[in-house]
């Protein structure tokens, strides 16, 4: 669902993509934009696929859940946990 693609778009060649794409034919530091943007965006990771980043984060998540929000893959709002 929506919540993989929001996933996805935290990840930077996944964004370098679509600002590559939507900045084409101006003069601009696409490395820039994206880094501009991831630094105010949110990572997101799935529990499920605990492996690499998704596994460090939740290990940092049990020693610190002040940190973190958990968000159900649920869309419309509510159901949020924070810390």
């Amino acid at each position: 669902g929506t919540k993989k693609i929001q996933q996805a778009m935290t990840e930077r060649p996944a964004l370098r993509h679509f600002v590559k794409q939507s900045q084409k034919g101006r003069d601009c530091d696409v490395d820039d934009i994206v880094d501009q943007l991831l630094s105010f965006s949110l990572k997101q990771v799935d529990t499920a696929d605990a492996t690499g980043d998704s596994l460090a984060m939740i290990h940092d998540a049990l020693e610190a859940p002040q940190n973190y929000v958990l968000k159900p893959q649920r869309e419309g709002g509510g159901n949020i946990f924070f810390g």
